[in-house]
Order: C-alpha cells, then structure tokens, then sequence
C-alpha cells in the first residue's frame, strides 16, 4: 500500500475514533492493521503470502458501543477522494466480502471533495455511513426502511453521521463545532 493511502487511513481511523469517543461512545480498534501492526508495513505480495484467514484480513476498523450498552456497531472507514460509479464499484466488491463475514456493517465514509453541489459546508456533504449487509449474495444497504442494491446507490442515499450516532447531536459538541473541526481535517487528506 502507498504512504499517503496509509496515512490518509490512519488519520481518517484517528478521525473517526475520536469524533465517537467524544460523544460518549466506546470505540476499540479491530482491525488488522492495530491488532497485528507488522502485517501493515509488509510489501502486498508478501501479505497475501502469509495466507491468513480471510475474517482476520477483513476485520473492520472498530467495534464500538454507546454508553449503556444498550447498541453496538462494527465499523468500517473509508476515505476516498470523491464519490463516482467507479469508486462506488470498487467500494463495493471490496465491502461484499467483508460483509459477507462481518454483518451488519457501519461504513463511514469521508470524502476529501464533497459530492454535494449544494450544502457544501453542511458535514452531511462531506461523510456519510452506509449500512451495509450482505442479502442473498448481493451487498445492499439500508435505504428509507428496506433494503437497496450497492450497485444502484448514490451517496445521498447514505445516512448522516449523527443519524447513526445519536449520541453526536449532543448540544456541547454542536458548540463546540467537533464535527465541523474533524472534517477540516479530513478535506485536507486529499491534498496529499
């Protein structure tokens, strides 16, 4: 994997563990990279050699869990310059076979230039969360109460951050801009 696509998973990870955190949730870090931290340095030929199982390579990101444990949720992250049929192809047959061993899944999804022509400095232009489930062999996510194909989605379609993670509509962290400040970090990955 390149730096730069390392870091900007690192950061954005960083990014999201944070934001949760700050509202109460409990996040612990499952993914590969944190759990056996010398796989992620190796050269992609040499991973693929080690021939681990594929629910360890495919571990999300995070489990995390509100404040009175009353409401999990598997986590992934993902950053991606932009949203378009190609990136949402490639998202897809990545997270089918994550899905298809981690179900339900929470993807979060930051964008380094907002899709949105409107609304361009409402969070909801820049990350959304789609959760996403694996239905009779096809990735689908949940859409206005049932179920939609990946292969048709539109990232407007996805939900809001705080509308997945109630516990982020807190009065003090609208206050205090925390989700405002976590996306001005995450716009500048895509410079890099």
């Amino acid at each position: 994997m390149r730096y730069t696509n390392r870091l900007k998973g690192s950061v954005t990870q960083a990014l999201v563990r944070t934001l949760l955190t700050e509202g109460g949730i409990t996040v612990v870090p499952l993914g590969i990279e944190e759990t056996i931290r010398e796989v992620s340095e190796l050269p992609q030929p040499q991973y693929l050699a080690l021939n681990l199982p594929m629910s360890l390579r495919k571990l999300p990101d995070f489990f995390a869990a509100n404040r009175e444990r009353t409401k999990t949720w598997l986590i992934e992250v993902k950053f991606r310059t932009t949203w378009n049929e190609d990136v949402r192809d490639e998202l897809g047959r990545s997270l089918r076979d994550q899905a298809q061993l981690w179900s339900p899944l929470f993807v979060i999804l930051f964008f380094g230039d907002s899709p949105s022509v409107h609304y361009r400095d409402q969070p909801a232009s820049w990350v959304r969360v789609a959760h996403v489930l694996l239905d009779n062999g096809e990735l689908k996510f949940h859409f206005n109460g049932g179920l939609k194909s990946w292969s048709e989605s539109v990232w407007t379609e996805f939900d809001r951050v705080q509308d997945i993670f109630p516990e982020l509509n807190a009065r003090e962290l609208w206050d205090a801009a925390t989700l405002e400040a976590t996306l001005k970090v995450s716009k500048g990955l895509s410079q890099l």
